[in-house]
């Protein structure tokens, strides 16, 4: 299916099946960069600014590896993988961040599969900080024309005063010229 194109850092010790994951996300029409080691990983992700990380689960190191990564960029959508994988060492993968976990890395349809779901939550995430935004932005214009709001009927408050002080008393001069009532004086 392909959503869109992104930029995917692939963990995986084993270059053979590093390079054939490349090669399968390349073909999706993918920018992607390998690292044999979490080390290197974090410094690819410096530098790379992956979408996705596909992560392998073997051994201790999975999840502390997701954590980092999630910590330098908390919007990577992190795929934990292995063809042997041992459900505690998943489970906490997903507690440390994963967004999918693929078992098959060598099944291109599951590959696509999770890497669009990744696409399709970052797509989701972007959309509603998006209306986030929009909506900060439409509470602050209402904020700014209440306080418009409240500023003028102020100002036409105390002008309504000021022009009550002249009709009044431009009333009671007439009414004195009209009785004969007048004073020079002024």
């Amino acid at each position: 299916m392909g959503l869109t194109r992104s930029r995917i850092l692939v963990i995986k010790d084993d270059p053979t099946v590093a390079d054939v994951l490349a090669s399968n996300l390349r073909a999706m029409g993918h920018d992607v960069v390998v690292a044999r080691t979490p080390d290197a990983a974090l410094a690819e992700a410096r530098t790379f600014q992956p979408e996705i990380a596909l992560v392998e689960i073997l051994g201790t190191a999975c999840a502390e590896t997701i954590g980092r990564l999630r910590a330098a960029a908390p919007d990577v959508q992190c795929i934990a993988m292995s063809c042997q994988p041992e459900l505690h060492r998943v489970i906490e993968a997903f507690r440390n961040g994963a967004t999918d976990f693929l078992h098959d890395v060598g099944d291109v349809a599951k590959l696509e599969g999770a890497v669009d779901r990744c696409l399709q939550i970052r797509n989701e995430k972007a959309e509603a900080h998006e209306a986030l935004r929009r909506a900060e932005a439409q509470a602050s214009q209402a904020q700014k024309m209440e306080a418009i709001a409240l500023l003028t009927g102020g100002i036409a408050h105390d002008f309504n005063n000021v022009l009550q002080g002249i009709i009044g008393f431009t009333n009671m001069a007439s009414r004195r010229i009209k009785e004969g009532r007048i004073d020079h004086r002024c």
